[in-house]
Parts: C-alpha cells; sequence; structure tokens
C-alpha cells in the first residue's frame, strides 16, 4: 500500500492493457487520485466457461500443440503448461477465428508474449474484460 500523500505516478497511470477495462479518467479524491483503478462502465467481467477439455486440447493438437516437443514456444492454459507450438503466429491466429466464428467461447482469451515466447490461453472466471 502506499502513502495517500506520496507523490508516485507510475501508480497513478494506467497500462495500455487497461484500454477498455478500467476508466482513465481522474476524479477529484483528493490526494487519491489514480490510486484507485475503477471499473470502465462498459467492461464485463468473465464467468464460468462450459468447455470440454479433453476436446479443447485435442483440437489444439490438430492446430499444432506438440506436447513431446522441446523446442518452440511454450503454451499455458489457466496457467498450467500444456505443450509447444513451432508457430506460435499461426497458432494464435487459427485459435481467435475459432473463437470469432463462436466454437470456442467468446470469454477465451489468448495471448501471445514473444519477449517470454510463451502464448496463454485462460477462461478463468473473474477476469476485466473489454467490450
Amino acid at each position: 500500500m502506499l502513502p495517500s500523500d506520496q507523490e508516485n505516478f507510475l501508480a497513478r497511470t494506467l497500462h495500455p492493457t487497461h484500454y477498455g477495462r478500467f476508466c482513465p479518467i481522474e476524479t477529484p479524491e483528493g490526494t487519491e487520485i489514480g490510486l484507485r483503478k475503477n471499473l470502465s462502465i462498459l467492461s464485463k467481467v468473465s464467468t464460468r466457461v462450459n468447455l470440454d477439455l479433453n476436446k479443447f486440447l485435442k483440437d489444439l493438437e490438430a492446430d499444432g500443440l506438440d506436447k513431446e516437443s522441446s523446442e518452440g514456444t511454450d503454451v499455458f492454459f489457466n496457467g498450467l503448461f500444456i505443450g509447444i507450438v513451432k508457430n506460435p503466429e499461426e497458432f494464435v491466429k487459427n485459435i481467435r477465428e475459432k473463437r470469432r466464428s463462436n466454437q470456442l467461447p467468446i470469454q477465451l482469451n489468448i495471448r501471445d508474449d514473444k519477449e517470454l515466447q510463451n502464448i496463454t490461453i485462460s477462461t478463468e472466471p473473474g477476469r476485466a474484460l473489454r467490450p
């Protein structure tokens, strides 16, 4: 916790990934302006997703997920390591296309982190989602 009278500008700024999830408008809260991150009016909070895990993993394997390989980009599902892909851009593109065509739940998030060389897939409830 930061004291409310401390000038800490990094704690008061919103990260670009917060766009659409958190409100960037500063309200007159005295010295605590920006320390409280308020949900945007249009943001949504994820709920439980009904997903057949075995079928989902088989679909991921058809898209290029390899459970045996040791070289490539690591793939994590809800924090658990599930395998490696050789072509992460194509893999992520296929998952996003399936989500957009309602073959996968709309609340499924997928992120390709180039710096950490991993792909994160998340369906956990309680995440702040963009509208």
